[in-house]
């Protein structure tokens, strides 16, 4: 009797957790400057070999603490990567500095040696494939 009291506590803990971590992603994509200006003029006029490199990259919205900072990556044409951790910790941020929804404070990303920024955004989005780690069934 005494226990269904507790769970719905706990449930209800949980409720204000997601928010609170839902508020806090709601800050963070206000604090982003609108689709960045500079857009490379390459286009993707051969198939990609694959490999991936992030030198160097920080990355902070807005005023905050970095959520990267000289992280360094290399992952090579065929390789298989799991990018896993508690939520917040930067999973997402990754892939969109990657498809250059955002921009990194420093550093680069190149695919195939050459630079993401150097890239179309069509040719860049294109060939990106994200996996979210929650399905949503419709």
């Amino acid at each position: 009797m005494i226990l269904v009291p507790i769970e719905r506590l706990a449930n209800a803990n949980q409720s204000i957790q997601d928010a609170i971590i839902a508020a806090s992603r709601l800050g963070e994509i206000l604090e982003l400057n609108p689709e960045l200006s500079r857009q490379g003029a390459n286009a993707l006029d051969q198939p990609l070999k694959g490999s991936l490199e992030f030198q160097n990259v920080t990355f902070r919205y807005g005023s905050r603490s970095p959520v990267f900072e000289n992280f360094s990556l290399r992952i090579g044409p065929g390789e298989c990567v799991a990018i896993v951790g508690e939520s917040g910790c930067g999973k997402t941020t990754l892939v969109n500095l990657l498809a250059r929804f955002l921009e990194p404070a420093s550093g680069r990303i190149l695919i195939d040696g050459v630079d993401v920024r150097d890239y179309t955004f069509e040719c860049l989005r294109r060939e990106i494939v994200f996996v979210p780690q929650e399905i949503v069934l419709l």
